[in-house]
């Protein structure tokens, strides 16, 4: 099992639809901002303009993260689109490693590894800050958003979260090996196998229908 390399000079660029959210994750939805579900891939983090559209669409950090970046200049965008596509094939290395060991000791994650992630958070690190409301102190930790670095750090938080929280054997991709989607699977009963039933999994059933097909022939 091979994490997707970008670079392949073969692997086509779509640049017009709609991406899907259906990560179950916020970090997956950020991850599945390339998708290829047929072999051609697009790239909702190609430029500072293509990452400020996916911000407002994808609601995977809140708000004011939104904001932040939309006050950026083009130059900032720019730096924090390329970081995020960095951030996000280094977090598609990391499930695909993660993974593998489920079935194959020698593949385990080293502590190393993990080294990238921290030095992601610890670029901007949390603040504590003290407020009053109706004589009522409350202490909210959050980041200053001032920067791409800390628009990364949040981004880095969620990786870090489903990484942490949540169990291997409920983070899976797709098993269409033409799609690039992963997701938690949260319901019960089977697994979930398919990004989505109305795509990977329509296709799988026409797919199986034409070799019984040509079994029967």
């Amino acid at each position: 099992m091979n994490a997707v390399t970008l670079a392949a000079p073969e692997k086509k660029m779509a640049r017009s639809a709609s991406p899907l959210f259906v990560g179950n994750h916020p970090a997956l939805d950020f991850l599945n901002s390339l998708v290829s579900q047929t072999g051609t891939y697009i790239d909702f983090l190609r430029d500072g303009g293509a990452l400020l559209h996916w911000m407002q669409v994808s609601q995977v950090l809140p708000e004011q993260a939104m904001l932040a970046v939309a006050s950026f200049t083009a130059d900032e965008r720019e730096t924090l689109a390329q970081e995020l596509r960095e951030l996000r094939e280094y977090f598609r290395h990391l499930l695909f490693k993660r993974q593998a060991s489920v079935s194959d000791e020698r593949q385990s994650l080293d502590a190393r590894e993990l080294d990238k992630l921290s030095n992601y958070l610890a670029a901007a690190p949390l603040v504590q800050q003290l407020f009053l409301t109706n004589q009522k102190a409350h202490l909210v930790t959050h980041r200053e958003l001032n920067q791409p670095a800390a628009v990364v750090a949040e981004v880095a938080h969620l990786v870090a979260d489903l990484l942490t929280n949540y169990p291997v054997e409920k983070v899976r991709k797709c098993e269409n090996p033409n799609c690039s989607i992963w997701f938690n699977d949260i319901k019960r009963g089977p697994p979930r196998r398919w990004c989505t039933r109305t795509i990977c999994g329509n296709r799988a059933k026409v797919a199986a229908h034409r070799l019984r097909q040509r079994e029967h022939q």
